[in-house]
C-alpha cells in the first residue's frame, strides 16, 4: 500500500510541485493585498490627522480677524460716560442692543489671553480678553486712604466736607463670542461675559542659576557693562567677538548689585539687581541676567531675562 502511494506521488510530482508553488503564490498575493489595504488605511488616518492638526494661513487670518473684532467690541463696551446715545451708537455698530451702564469708565488697554474655535462649520470663536479700565470714583477728605494727586480730577467743597473725584484702576477678564461668516462678515454674539481672573506664578531666577562667591573683577565688569548698556553707549569693547548687543539708552544706572552667580570653566551666568532712573522717574529696579565668558578679561555673551 505504501509503495503504491509513493508510486502515485512520483508519477504526479510535477503536478504537486505546481500546486505547492501556486498555493504559495496565492498566499503571498493575499498577504500583499491585506498589507496594502492596511497601509492605505493607516495612510488615510495619518493624512486626516495631519490635516486636522495643521494650521493654514487662512485659519490664522480668520482667528486674527475674530480677535480684532473682539478687542474692538471690548473697547466700545468698556468705555462709557453719561452720553447714553453715543454709547448706544457704538454698540449698534456691532449689532448689540443692551441697557446703559451708570457711571464713567474708560478702557486703557486690552490683550487677548486665549482664542478657542468651538465650531468649524460656523467658525465660532470664544475669545478671552484681559482689560485694564479706569473708573471715576468719589470719596470724602476724611477717608483713611486718599488717592495720589495725579489721580485726582476735582476737589469740591460741600457743607459736609470736601468731595474728591479721582480715577481708580481695575483689571477685568471677559469672554466674547465671535462668528466669522464664509463671506468674511464678523458677528458679535451677545455681550461680554465676566470671567475669573488668572493667577500668575513666578520662579525666583536665583534658584535656577544658583549662587557662589562673586569675583571682584566680575562685579566691576558688570557695573561698567550695564552702565554702558542702559545709558546707550557703544559696547564693542564689552562683548565677545561675533556677538552683537545693542544698548538701550534713556536710563541712568544708580547701582548694580550681583544677587546670584554661577561659573563653569570660563563661562559665567549672573543676576544683577539694577537701580535705575530715567526722565520723569527717579527710581525703578530691574533684575537682569548676564552671561559672560572670560579669557583675558570678561566679555558679554548675552544680557536679558532668564
Amino acid at each position: 500500500m505504501l509503495d503504491k502511494i509513493q508510486q502515485i506521488m512520483r508519477s504526479n510530482r510535477p503536478f504537486i510541485a505546481r500546486a505547492l508553488v501556486s498555493a504559495v503564490l496565492w498566499i503571498l498575493l493575499i498577504v500583499c493585498f491585506i498589507t496594502s489595504i492596511r497601509t492605505n488605511i493607516l495612510t488615510d488616518v495619518a493624512i486626516a490627522h495631519i490635516k486636522d492638526k495643521t494650521v493654514t494661513p487662512a485659519q490664522i487670518d480668520e482667528e486674527r480677524k475674530a480677535c480684532e473684532a473682539a478687542k474692538d467690541f471690548a473697547q466700545a463696551w468698556s468705555t462709557f460716560d453719561s452720553d447714553r446715545e453715543a454709547y448706544a451708537r457704538k454698540l449698534k455698530n456691532f449689532g448689540v442692543i443692551t441697557g446703559y451702564p451708570e457711571g464713567i469708565q474708560r478702557c486703557n488697554s486690552i490683550s487677548v489671553i486665549s482664542a478657542k474655535k468651538v465650531s468649524d462649520k460656523k467658525s465660532l470663536y470664544r475669545i478671552v480678553l484681559k482689560t485694564e479700565v479706569s473708573r471715576l470714583m468719589t470719596l470724602t477728605e476724611d477717608s483713611p486712604i486718599l488717592p495720589p494727586n495725579e489721580r485726582i480730577v476735582e476737589r469740591q467743597k460741600t457743607e459736609n466736607g470736601e468731595i474728591i473725584t479721582y480715577w481708580k484702576d481695575f483689571e477685568e477678564v471677559m469672554e466674547i463670542s465671535v462668528q466669522v461668516e464664509r463671506d468674511g462678515e464678523i458677528k458679535v454674539l451677545g455681550t461680554p461675559v465676566a470671567k475669573p481672573k488668572f493667577d500668575y506664578s513666578a520662579a525666583d531666577p536665583k534658584s535656577l542659576i544658583g549662587s557662589t562667591e562673586v569675583p571682584e573683577d566680575f562685579k566691576t565688569f558688570a557695573a561698567q557693562a550695564l552702565s554702558m548698556y542702559y545709558e546707550g553707549q557703544k559696547m564693542d569693547n564689552f562683548v565677545c567677538p561675533g556677538v552683537t548687543i545693542n544698548p538701550v539708552g534713556g536710563y541712568t544706572v544708580e547701582e548694580v548689585n550681583i544677587t546670584a552667580f554661577s561659573r563653569k570653566d570660563e563661562a559665567a551666568r549672573a543676576i544683577a539687581a539694577v537701580k535705575l532712573s530715567a526722565e520723569g522717574i527717579t527710581h525703578i529696579e530691574q533684575s537682569i541676567v548676564i552671561e559672560a565668558n572670560k579669557e583675558e578679561r570678561w566679555l558679554l555673551v548675552r544680557v536679558g531675562s532668564y
